[in-house]
């Protein structure tokens, strides 16, 4: 029978590679009441209908997307991860080296530490690329149409067009 046995300190050292989760970044939110009023110069930094259409929708997806992404799974392995990262340093601390039953005891303990830790690596991977994604539509919403001004006449045009 083979005795193998893994340092706690190592795995609490793999465990701190599952980085906190990202965070997107947020754009302009456009409203009804929170434009122009009067009449209508579509100038540099003023938004056409079509251009304001584009934007609500773009900005419609932002949001549909954004309530898409959970980070709770992710932060309750994290904290499984913790847990078992104490156990784990604990039995380190009590195995008797002699005893096969306490070190297959010990390698369960991590093993089911590696399991977990490659399940939330696997889903911070995932979590990470959501972001990212969000994080692409964001800039690209901040570059065609945060800090433009839009007309309110037009923001109806468009809800009327595409719904509230």
């Amino acid at each position: 029978m083979e005795r193998r046995r893994f340092s706690g300190l190592m795995l609490a050292a793999l465990g701190s590679m599952i980085s906190t989760p990202a965070f997107a970044r947020r754009g302009r939110r456009f409203t009804l009441g929170g434009g122009m009023v009067g009449s209508r110069n579509y100038s540099v930094g003023t938004l056409t209908v079509e251009e304001l259409e584009v934007c609500v929708k773009a900005e419609r997806q932002i949001e549909a997307y954004e309530s898409r992404i959970d980070g709770s799974e992710l932060e309750k392995l994290q904290r499984q991860l913790d847990d078992l990262s104490r156990e784990v340093n604990l039995s380190d601390s009590t195995v008797d080296n002699f005893s096969q039953a306490s070190v297959d005891s010990h390698n369960a303990l991590v093993d089911e530490y590696n399991s977990t830790l490659e399940k939330a690596r696997a889903l911070q991977a995932d979590y990470n690329s959501s972001v990212d994604s969000l994080n692409f539509l964001v800039d690209d919403f901040n570059l065609k149409c945060a800090n433009k001004r839009y007309y309110d006449a037009d923001m109806q045009t468009v809800i009327d067009r595409i719904g509230p």
